[in-house]
C-alpha cells in the first residue's frame, strides 16, 4: 500500500512537471492597460493549452505576438 501511494504521487508530480515544461510560458506585462489586475512589468505565467482545444471567453488573459512583441491583454 505504501508503494501504491509513493508510485501515485511520483506520477503526479512527474506530470505536473510535464504539463509545466509543455504548456505554461512566462510573459512580461507591458504598459498600463491592464491596471489595476496586472501591474506594468509583472511577469505572469499563461497556460498555452487551453488556448489550443478549448475556446477563448470574454474576461480571459491572451497573449499575441505583434511586430515579434508578445503583448497581454484581456477578451472583452
Amino acid at each position: 500500500m505504501k508503494h501504491f501511494f509513493f508510485l501515485l504521487l511520483s506520477c503526479t508530480l512527474i506530470g505536473i512537471i510535464l504539463y509545466s515544461i509543455l504548456f505554461i510560458r512566462p510573459y512580461r506585462v507591458s504598459g498600463d492597460s491592464m491596471t489595476p489586475t496586472l501591474q506594468d512589468n509583472a511577469i505572469i505565467l499563461i497556460d498555452t493549452l487551453r488556448a489550443r482545444i478549448g475556446t477563448i471567453r470574454r474576461g480571459d488573459i491572451t497573449v499575441y505576438l505583434q511586430e515579434n512583441t508578445p503583448k497581454v491583454k484581456r477578451i472583452i
